[in-house]
Protein backbone atom coordinates (compact mmCIF):
# COMPACT_ATOMS: atom_id res chain seq x y z
CA UNK A 1 0.00 0.00 0.00
CA UNK A 2 1.63 3.28 -0.59
CA UNK A 3 2.78 4.68 2.20
CA UNK A 4 0.99 7.58 4.35
CA UNK A 5 2.34 10.71 5.99
CA UNK A 6 1.46 14.01 7.03
CA UNK A 7 4.77 14.87 8.05
CA UNK A 8 7.87 15.92 5.62
CA UNK A 9 10.79 16.31 7.67
CA UNK A 10 14.21 14.82 6.87
CA UNK A 11 17.18 14.58 8.24
CA UNK A 12 20.23 17.10 7.88
CA UNK A 13 22.45 16.02 5.75
CA UNK A 14 25.36 18.67 8.23
CA UNK A 15 24.40 16.48 11.52
CA UNK A 16 27.78 15.88 12.91
CA UNK A 17 28.08 12.15 13.65
CA UNK A 18 29.76 12.87 16.81
CA UNK A 19 32.35 10.38 18.55
CA UNK A 20 32.29 6.88 17.45
CA UNK A 21 30.85 4.25 20.15
CA UNK A 22 31.26 0.79 20.49
CA UNK A 23 28.41 -0.27 18.68
CA UNK A 24 28.95 1.88 15.86
CA UNK A 25 31.90 0.36 15.54
CA UNK A 26 30.73 -3.29 15.62
CA UNK A 27 28.19 -2.55 13.09
CA UNK A 28 30.66 -1.23 11.02
CA UNK A 29 33.38 -4.03 11.20
CA UNK A 30 31.19 -6.44 9.30
CA UNK A 31 30.74 -4.02 6.62
CA UNK A 32 34.06 -2.40 5.37
CA UNK A 33 37.75 -1.76 6.64
CA UNK A 34 37.32 1.63 7.85
CA UNK A 35 41.20 2.33 6.99
CA UNK A 36 39.39 2.74 2.91
CA UNK A 37 38.20 5.70 4.01
CA UNK A 38 40.88 8.29 3.49
CA UNK A 39 39.87 10.61 0.54
CA UNK A 40 36.42 10.12 0.69
CA UNK A 41 35.17 12.98 2.89
CA UNK A 42 34.37 15.47 -0.68
CA UNK A 43 31.96 12.75 -1.49
CA UNK A 44 28.40 15.04 -0.88
CA UNK A 45 26.53 13.81 2.43
CA UNK A 46 22.74 14.30 0.12
CA UNK A 47 20.00 13.73 2.77
CA UNK A 48 19.51 9.99 2.31
CA UNK A 49 15.73 9.34 2.97
CA UNK A 50 13.15 11.22 1.34
CA UNK A 51 9.39 11.38 2.35
CA UNK A 52 7.27 9.42 -0.03
CA UNK A 53 4.63 9.49 1.93
CA UNK A 54 0.39 11.22 1.51
CA UNK A 55 -2.07 11.52 4.06
CA UNK A 56 -3.43 8.90 6.16
CA UNK A 57 -6.87 7.99 5.05
CA UNK A 58 -9.75 6.87 8.11
CA UNK A 59 -11.96 4.17 7.20
CA UNK A 60 -10.14 2.80 4.39
CA UNK A 61 -11.11 -0.75 3.81
CA UNK A 62 -9.29 -3.08 0.93
CA UNK A 63 -9.64 -6.74 0.41
CA UNK A 64 -6.18 -8.63 -0.63
CA UNK A 65 -6.73 -12.05 -2.52
CA UNK A 66 -3.92 -13.69 -1.87
CA UNK A 67 -2.51 -16.62 -4.17
CA UNK A 68 -0.63 -19.09 -1.62
CA UNK A 69 1.43 -19.85 -4.50
CA UNK A 70 3.34 -15.84 -4.41
CA UNK A 71 2.35 -15.10 -0.83
CA UNK A 72 2.49 -17.74 1.66
CA UNK A 73 0.53 -17.84 4.95
CA UNK A 74 -1.42 -15.13 4.28
CA UNK A 75 -4.80 -14.98 3.14
CA UNK A 76 -6.21 -16.63 0.76
CA UNK A 77 -8.29 -13.19 1.81
CA UNK A 78 -7.17 -10.72 3.42
CA UNK A 79 -8.77 -7.40 4.66
CA UNK A 80 -7.18 -4.27 5.47
CA UNK A 81 -8.74 -1.58 7.67
CA UNK A 82 -8.04 1.46 9.35
CA UNK A 83 -9.86 3.20 12.25
CA UNK A 84 -11.13 6.36 12.39
CA UNK A 85 -7.50 8.15 13.19
CA UNK A 86 -6.53 6.76 10.13
CA UNK A 87 -4.43 3.56 12.00
CA UNK A 88 -4.37 0.12 11.63
CA UNK A 89 -5.76 -1.44 14.73
CA UNK A 90 -7.33 -0.15 18.06
CA UNK A 91 -8.50 3.69 18.41
CA UNK A 92 -5.70 5.65 20.66
CA UNK A 93 -8.16 7.61 23.34
CA UNK A 94 -5.89 7.70 26.07
CA UNK A 95 -7.94 5.69 28.94
CA UNK A 96 -6.75 1.92 29.51
CA UNK A 97 -3.87 0.16 28.96
CA UNK A 98 -2.85 1.03 24.91
CA UNK A 99 0.21 0.11 23.03
CA UNK A 100 1.57 2.38 20.31
CA UNK A 101 3.67 0.05 17.45
CA UNK A 102 5.93 2.42 15.77
CA UNK A 103 7.45 0.87 12.43
CA UNK A 104 7.13 0.94 9.29
CA UNK A 105 5.49 -1.82 6.73
CA UNK A 106 6.92 -4.19 8.41
CA UNK A 107 4.80 -3.36 11.58
CA UNK A 108 1.36 -2.42 9.35
CA UNK A 109 0.93 -6.37 8.04
CA UNK A 110 -0.63 -4.42 4.92
CA UNK A 111 -0.88 -7.82 3.33
CA UNK A 112 -2.26 -10.16 6.43
CA UNK A 113 -5.90 -10.04 7.40
CA UNK A 114 -7.30 -8.03 10.81
CA UNK A 115 -6.72 -10.60 13.25
CA UNK A 116 -3.52 -11.68 12.29
CA UNK A 117 -1.54 -8.32 12.34
CA UNK A 118 1.28 -8.00 14.83
CA UNK A 119 -0.87 -5.41 16.46
CA UNK A 120 -3.85 -7.96 16.62
CA UNK A 121 -1.38 -10.52 18.02
CA UNK A 122 -0.54 -8.13 20.43
CA UNK A 123 -3.71 -7.07 22.01
CA UNK A 124 -4.79 -10.49 21.99
CA UNK A 125 -1.52 -11.91 23.59
CA UNK A 126 -1.80 -9.24 26.15
CA UNK A 127 -5.57 -9.71 26.75
CA UNK A 128 -4.96 -13.67 26.70
CA UNK A 129 -2.25 -13.16 29.83
CA UNK A 130 -4.17 -10.53 32.06
CA UNK A 131 -5.65 -7.40 31.01
CA UNK A 132 -9.33 -8.07 28.73
CA UNK A 133 -8.84 -4.18 28.06
CA UNK A 134 -5.90 -3.89 26.63
CA UNK A 135 -5.80 -2.19 22.91
CA UNK A 136 -3.02 -1.75 20.41
CA UNK A 137 -2.75 0.15 17.07
CA UNK A 138 0.14 0.50 14.56
CA UNK A 139 1.64 4.05 13.81
CA UNK A 140 3.58 3.08 10.76
CA UNK A 141 4.13 3.94 7.45
CA UNK A 142 6.03 1.69 4.62
CA UNK A 143 9.07 3.17 4.14
CA UNK A 144 9.53 6.22 6.31
CA UNK A 145 12.42 5.48 8.66
CA UNK A 146 12.30 6.32 12.75
CA UNK A 147 13.78 9.98 12.08
CA UNK A 148 10.89 10.74 9.37
CA UNK A 149 8.09 9.50 12.06
CA UNK A 150 8.45 11.50 14.83
CA UNK A 151 6.86 14.36 13.73
CA UNK A 152 3.66 12.69 13.34
CA UNK A 153 3.71 10.54 16.17
CA UNK A 154 4.64 14.15 18.43
CA UNK A 155 1.30 15.51 17.01
CA UNK A 156 -0.41 12.25 17.51
CA UNK A 157 0.26 11.98 20.73
CA UNK A 158 -0.18 15.52 22.33
CA UNK A 159 -2.57 16.35 24.79
CA UNK A 160 -5.10 13.06 26.05
CA UNK A 161 -4.40 10.69 23.27
CA UNK A 162 -1.60 9.32 25.30
CA UNK A 163 -1.09 5.40 25.42
CA UNK A 164 0.51 3.70 27.98
CA UNK A 165 3.43 2.19 25.80
CA UNK A 166 5.27 3.12 22.57
CA UNK A 167 6.84 -0.33 20.67
CA UNK A 168 9.43 0.18 18.23
CA UNK A 169 10.78 -1.59 15.87
CA UNK A 170 13.11 -0.20 13.56
CA UNK A 171 16.06 -1.26 11.16
CA UNK A 172 14.52 -2.54 7.66
CA UNK A 173 13.28 1.02 6.55
CA UNK A 174 16.74 2.89 8.26
CA UNK A 175 18.49 -0.01 5.68
CA UNK A 176 16.15 0.34 2.91
CA UNK A 177 16.70 4.12 2.96
CA UNK A 178 20.53 3.82 2.63
CA UNK A 179 21.00 1.44 0.16
CA UNK A 180 17.66 3.39 -1.86
CA UNK A 181 19.44 6.85 -1.25
CA UNK A 182 23.20 6.58 -1.50
CA UNK A 183 24.88 8.29 -4.32
CA UNK A 184 26.51 6.74 -6.82
CA UNK A 185 30.24 7.01 -6.56
CA UNK A 186 33.01 5.40 -8.24
CA UNK A 187 36.61 6.72 -9.96
CA UNK A 188 36.69 5.90 -13.30
CA UNK A 189 35.95 3.37 -16.07
CA UNK A 190 36.87 0.40 -15.35
CA UNK A 191 38.43 0.70 -11.93
CA UNK A 192 36.89 -2.03 -9.23
CA UNK A 193 34.35 -0.26 -8.64
CA UNK A 194 32.91 1.15 -11.98
CA UNK A 195 29.45 -0.92 -11.19
CA UNK A 196 28.81 2.35 -9.23
CA UNK A 197 28.82 4.47 -12.77
CA UNK A 198 26.84 2.00 -14.54
CA UNK A 199 23.19 2.94 -15.00
CA UNK A 200 22.01 -0.42 -15.96
CA UNK A 201 20.11 -1.64 -12.54
CA UNK A 202 17.68 -4.83 -12.53
CA UNK A 203 15.11 -3.01 -13.19
CA UNK A 204 16.52 -0.88 -16.29
CA UNK A 205 17.33 2.75 -16.25
CA UNK A 206 13.44 4.25 -16.37
CA UNK A 207 12.73 1.47 -13.55
CA UNK A 208 15.39 3.60 -11.11
CA UNK A 209 13.06 6.48 -11.54
CA UNK A 210 10.09 4.48 -10.36
CA UNK A 211 8.93 3.44 -6.88
CA UNK A 212 7.44 0.09 -5.27
CA UNK A 213 4.98 2.31 -3.26
CA UNK A 214 2.41 1.12 -5.15
CA UNK A 215 3.22 -2.69 -5.07
CA UNK A 216 0.10 -3.29 -3.47
CA UNK A 217 -2.49 -4.16 -5.38
CA UNK A 218 -5.39 -6.09 -4.55
CA UNK A 219 -6.24 -7.11 -8.05
CA UNK A 220 -3.24 -9.45 -9.17
CA UNK A 221 -3.22 -12.21 -6.01
CA UNK A 222 0.15 -11.32 -4.97
CA UNK A 223 1.61 -11.28 -8.28
CA UNK A 224 3.33 -7.84 -7.84
CA UNK A 225 6.15 -10.10 -5.84
CA UNK A 226 7.15 -11.27 -9.45
CA UNK A 227 9.65 -8.13 -10.64
CA UNK A 228 11.34 -8.05 -7.38
CA UNK A 229 11.66 -11.50 -6.31
CA UNK A 230 13.26 -12.08 -9.61
CA UNK A 231 15.89 -8.98 -9.07
CA UNK A 232 17.26 -10.95 -6.50
CA UNK A 233 17.09 -14.05 -7.76
CA UNK A 234 19.88 -12.52 -10.33
CA UNK A 235 22.99 -12.53 -8.38
CA UNK A 236 24.24 -10.60 -11.90
CA UNK A 237 22.81 -7.05 -10.24
CA UNK A 238 23.93 -7.47 -6.36
CA UNK A 239 26.39 -5.32 -5.06
CA UNK A 240 28.52 -7.47 -2.61
CA UNK A 241 30.14 -4.94 -0.12
CA UNK A 242 29.85 -1.26 0.53
CA UNK A 243 31.94 0.84 -1.72
CA UNK A 244 34.66 2.97 0.56
CA UNK A 245 32.73 6.24 -0.10
CA UNK A 246 29.90 5.29 1.34
CA UNK A 247 31.10 4.39 4.53
CA UNK A 248 31.00 7.83 5.59
CA UNK A 249 26.98 8.02 5.08
CA UNK A 250 26.98 5.21 6.47
CA UNK A 251 28.19 6.08 9.73
CA UNK A 252 26.09 9.17 9.27
CA UNK A 253 23.65 7.40 9.39
CA UNK A 254 24.01 5.37 11.97
CA UNK A 255 24.66 8.39 14.09
CA UNK A 256 21.12 9.86 13.20
CA UNK A 257 19.73 6.97 14.03
CA UNK A 258 20.50 6.63 17.62
CA UNK A 259 19.77 10.78 17.88
CA UNK A 260 16.14 9.22 16.32
CA UNK A 261 16.54 7.12 19.11
CA UNK A 262 17.15 9.60 21.42
CA UNK A 263 14.57 12.21 20.76
CA UNK A 264 11.99 8.63 21.00
CA UNK A 265 12.76 7.90 24.38
CA UNK A 266 12.47 11.67 25.05
CA UNK A 267 8.86 12.12 23.85
CA UNK A 268 8.26 8.61 25.39
CA UNK A 269 8.63 9.57 28.64
CA UNK A 270 7.74 13.42 28.47
CA UNK A 271 3.93 11.75 27.63
CA UNK A 272 4.22 9.30 30.58
CA UNK A 273 4.66 6.20 28.24
CA UNK A 274 7.07 3.29 28.65
CA UNK A 275 9.11 2.32 25.69
CA UNK A 276 10.13 -1.22 24.56
CA UNK A 277 12.15 -1.70 21.34
CA UNK A 278 12.55 -4.36 19.00
CA UNK A 279 15.08 -5.85 16.79
CA UNK A 280 14.51 -5.98 13.01
CA UNK A 281 14.50 -9.72 11.75
CA UNK A 282 15.28 -11.26 8.39
CA UNK A 283 14.57 -14.19 7.05
CA UNK A 284 17.19 -16.83 5.55
CA UNK A 285 18.11 -16.11 1.86
CA UNK A 286 16.37 -18.91 0.04
CA UNK A 287 15.75 -18.99 -3.45
CA UNK A 288 12.09 -17.85 -4.58
CA UNK A 289 9.65 -20.62 -4.10
CA UNK A 290 6.50 -21.79 -2.62
CA UNK A 291 4.85 -18.21 -1.99
CA UNK A 292 8.04 -16.76 -0.85
CA UNK A 293 11.26 -15.23 -1.71
CA UNK A 294 13.45 -12.29 -0.84
CA UNK A 295 12.14 -8.95 -2.95
CA UNK A 296 13.92 -5.81 -2.94
CA UNK A 297 12.33 -2.52 -2.21
CA UNK A 298 13.75 -0.12 -5.27
CA UNK A 299 12.04 3.31 -5.36
CA UNK A 300 15.90 5.26 -6.10
CA UNK A 301 16.04 8.03 -8.81
CA UNK A 302 19.06 8.21 -11.56
CA UNK A 303 21.68 8.52 -10.11
CA UNK A 304 21.32 6.91 -6.36
CA UNK A 305 20.40 3.75 -4.98
CA UNK A 306 22.26 0.01 -5.32
CA UNK A 307 20.70 -3.76 -5.10
CA UNK A 308 22.69 -5.22 -2.17
CA UNK A 309 23.18 -8.88 -1.83
CA UNK A 310 21.09 -10.63 0.81
CA UNK A 311 24.48 -10.90 2.33
CA UNK A 312 25.12 -7.50 2.52
CA UNK A 313 21.14 -6.60 3.12
CA UNK A 314 21.50 -8.97 6.46
CA UNK A 315 24.47 -7.00 7.39
CA UNK A 316 22.87 -3.07 7.06
CA UNK A 317 19.93 -4.16 9.57
CA UNK A 318 21.78 -6.01 11.50
CA UNK A 319 24.34 -2.65 11.69
CA UNK A 320 20.96 -1.02 12.93
CA UNK A 321 19.89 -3.40 15.30
CA UNK A 322 22.96 -3.32 16.66
CA UNK A 323 21.99 0.64 17.33
CA UNK A 324 19.24 -0.27 19.15
CA UNK A 325 20.88 -2.80 21.41
CA UNK A 326 22.98 -0.57 22.95
CA UNK A 327 20.65 2.13 23.01
CA UNK A 328 18.35 -0.05 25.04
CA UNK A 329 20.88 -1.00 27.09
CA UNK A 330 22.49 2.26 27.39
CA UNK A 331 19.42 3.81 28.43
CA UNK A 332 17.63 0.86 30.24
CA UNK A 333 14.62 0.10 28.04
CA UNK A 334 13.30 -2.77 27.63
CA UNK A 335 14.25 -4.62 24.26
CA UNK A 336 12.79 -7.59 22.32
CA UNK A 337 15.29 -8.98 20.58
CA UNK A 338 13.20 -10.12 17.28
CA UNK A 339 16.41 -10.41 15.42
CA UNK A 340 17.69 -13.45 17.01
CA UNK A 341 14.39 -14.81 18.49
CA UNK A 342 13.25 -14.90 14.89
CA UNK A 343 16.83 -16.17 13.54
CA UNK A 344 16.66 -19.24 10.63
CA UNK A 345 12.78 -19.02 10.80
CA UNK A 346 11.92 -18.96 7.07
CA UNK A 347 8.28 -19.77 8.01
CA UNK A 348 7.66 -16.46 9.81
CA UNK A 349 8.34 -14.31 6.54
CA UNK A 350 6.98 -14.01 2.88
CA UNK A 351 9.49 -11.92 1.70
CA UNK A 352 12.63 -10.70 3.07
CA UNK A 353 11.07 -8.79 6.28
CA UNK A 354 7.16 -9.04 6.38
CA UNK A 355 5.53 -11.14 8.63
CA UNK A 356 3.75 -13.98 7.82
CA UNK A 357 1.07 -15.09 10.06
CA UNK A 358 3.25 -17.21 11.74
CA UNK A 359 5.69 -14.58 12.01
CA UNK A 360 3.28 -11.96 13.49
CA UNK A 361 1.73 -14.31 16.25
CA UNK A 362 5.53 -15.25 16.91
CA UNK A 363 6.45 -11.71 17.25
CA UNK A 364 3.07 -10.52 18.96
CA UNK A 365 3.73 -13.33 21.59
CA UNK A 366 7.07 -11.85 22.76
CA UNK A 367 6.26 -8.40 22.54
CA UNK A 368 3.04 -8.98 24.82
CA UNK A 369 5.07 -10.70 26.80
CA UNK A 370 7.52 -8.01 28.18
CA UNK A 371 4.73 -5.66 27.52
CA UNK A 372 2.76 -6.06 30.82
Amino acid sequence: MPPSSTSSSEPSSESSPGPESARTRAGLAALVTLAVLAGTSLIPLEPLTHNLAGARVAYRHEIYELDPAWVADAGPRSRHASNGQGLRGDVIVGRGFEVLVLGGSTVECSLLDEPDTLTAQIASAGRSQSDPGVRAAALAQAGLPLSELLPELEVFTEGGRRPELFVGMFGANEAQAFFNHAPWVGSAPGAAWDVWLDPASPFGVEGRAQTYRGWYRPGNHGQFLAAPRAAYADPRGWVVELHPGHVAMLRTALADYVQSLVALDELARGRGARLVLVTQPVAPWAEPSAGRGWAPFMYAGQGEGFLPSPDLTRQLVEAFNAQTRGFAREHEVVLVDLAVELEGCADCFYDQWHFSDTGAARAGAAIAAVSQ
